[in-house]
């Protein structure tokens, strides 16, 4: 909105535009986050634990 306030710029024209951009910020955050709940890794090292593991283990 200061963007556009910038170059002379309506706010109430850039206000509807405003609201869709930070919804759809908001949305592609928390869809981003779900994939993440479902726990598919549980009990599985990843590769850098397992590398990591194997350099500072002894066997």
């Amino acid at each position: 909105m200061a963007a556009a306030e910038a170059v002379g710029g309506d706010r109430n024209t850039i206000l509807p535009f405003a609201i869709a951009a930070e919804l759809f910020h908001t949305y592609t955050l928390i869809h981003d986050d779900l994939p993440a709940l479902d726990n598919d890794d549980l009990g599985e090292e990843s590769l850098q634990t397992i590398k990591f593991l194997e350099k500072q283990l002894p066997f």
